[in-house]
């Protein structure tokens, strides 16, 4: 579920208390509000936001919401263009590289786990796995897709590479939207659970080859199935009221 905003300061008020905090932590108080908007398309594709009207959501001042969108375009979550910050469209070929990449880091931190987690830690993901399972396929599609995330990215942690697994995050965050449209399927959500079975046996085992062709059949999505996914999330975009934008 998006972050909500804080109450929208009425027009011609005086700063906030918040006005007189660090201006780092301003910044990183409108990235985390805009970035999960941004995760779950609450802004339209192709439409410019509006910094005014998102810096009275916030309670913020313009150079924060500024300095938080432009991180965000590094994302690639906005575009920075001549007219604004516009935001991101669906795309077929972007959906499908990050999938794979997603499978390339989490085959390389897989294998780094299988090098380097000592087996209490081993044990600590599958004790945490069993805690989640009994309730696994009653889970709403969104809890699916977080708790689904939360695994792979508890794995890759064992491999102790941070960076690695920073850059999982962002990769995950980026296609959230649409794997939770992927999983809108109760057809979909045994194979997942069978495979994360998989997963703590071949790390178990430590071996890397056979979790890595778990992981890679866990994440692929083929481009017929990346269209279909699209054209779902654009029905289901288009159906909201948009957020703030410019006029």
């Amino acid at each position: 579920m998006p972050t909500p905003f804080a109450a929208t300061a009425p027009a011609g008020s005086p700063p906030s208390s918040d006005e007189a905090a660090e201006p780092g932590s301003l910044v990183e108080r409108a990235y985390q509000a805009l970035r999960s908007r941004a995760i779950d398309f609450a802004f339209r594709p192709g439409e410019t936001v509006k910094v005014l009207a998102l810096s009275k959501q916030l309670g913020l001042s313009r150079t924060p919401v500024k300095e938080a969108l432009n991180r965000l375009v590094t994302e690639g979550l906005f575009e920075a263009t001549p007219s604004g910050f516009v935001a991101r469209s669906p795309d077929v070929d972007e959906i499908v590289d990050l999938c794979e990449m997603r499978s390339v880091l989490e085959t390389a931190g897989f294998r780094l786990a299988c090098e380097r987690a000592d087996d209490a830690g081993i044990e600590a993901l599958a004790a945490w796995w069993s805690t989640v399972s009994p309730g696994y396929a009653d889970l709403s599609v969104t809890e699916t897709t977080r708790v689904d995330e939360a695994f792979h990215e508890r794995f890759v942690a064992l491999g102790g590479n941070r960076e690695l697994a920073r850059q999982l995050r962002m990769v995950c965050a980026r296609i959230r939207f649409f794997r939770t449209i992927d999983l809108d399927r109760q057809e979909y959500r045994t194979p997942y659970y069978d495979d994360h079975l998989a997963i703590i046996d071949a790390l178990r085992r430590r071996d890397a080859d056979a979790g890595a062709a778990v992981i890679g059949r866990h994440i692929a999505m083929s481009r017929e199935r990346a269209v279909e996914v699209i054209k779902e999330a654009l029905a289901r975009i288009f159906t909201r009221k948009p957020a703030a934008t410019a006029r």
